[in-house]
């Protein structure tokens, strides 16, 4: 047995082996024990080779090779969390630090891309930093990787504000069974300034 499907790994049966037809009969089976994981893997293949026949009879094989496809049934699931909640502040900044987590293992590492987008608060108005990249995952069950994003305080009386940040893009997809979860996330910003007001006293 050969193909991309690995013994022990994808299914139980050894790699090499022999099979006895009976008499009177013209075939034999053969059956291959996939092993039921939670590993998120493309659709793999257990290629069947027949090397050498002992009989006593001039037998021949029709066909010495056959193919089995294992089509893998794993869903993963990529999440940010979110909606995250912070105060402006009258000065300097601060930030919002949001998860993307992996929830289960994945056979190949894979790439998602990330990016701000402005709603209420907007960038331009420097409310916060936008920001973009790409998050490099190995593969591995709860991997986590953070997305930090700067919180710029001012002393203007706004109502509560929001941002959005997305999760795109994901270099592997494995037919729609690696999902993305949550996205676009949102960071609240809740302002505290207040409007100043002024006693006039008139002078009589």
């Amino acid at each position: 047995l050969s193909g991309t499907a690995s013994a022990g790994l994808d299914y139980n049966n050894p790699a090499s082996g022999s099979i006895t037809i009976p008499a009177n009969r013209n075939s034999a089976i053969l059956d291959i024990n996939v092993i039921d994981d939670t590993l998120l893997e493309e659709t793999e293949t257990v290629v069947l080779s027949v090397n050498n026949v002992i009989s006593d009879y001039n037998v021949q094989m029709r066909s010495s090779i056959d193919t089995l496809s294992i089509e893998d049934n794993d869903i993963s699931i990529l999440s940010i969390n979110g909606p995250l909640i912070i105060t402006e502040g009258n000065t300097g900044t601060q930030t919002l630090t949001f998860e993307v987590k992996l929830d289960k293992a994945v056979a190949s590492n894979f790439t998602v891309y990330y990016r701000t987008q402005d709603a209420t608060a907007t960038s331009t108005t420097n409310d916060y930093q936008s920001t973009n990249g790409t998050l490099a995952f190995a593969g591995l069950a709860n991997e986590t990787k953070t997305i930090t994003v700067t919180i710029n305080g001012d002393t203007r009386v706004e109502g509560t504000e929001f941002f959005e940040l997305l999760l795109e893009n994901l270099s592997l997809s494995y037919d729609g069974r690696l999902r993305i979860s949550g996205s676009p996330s949102r960071g609240i910003i809740l302002d505290d300034d207040k409007v100043q007001r002024y006693a006039v006293k008139r002078q009589l």
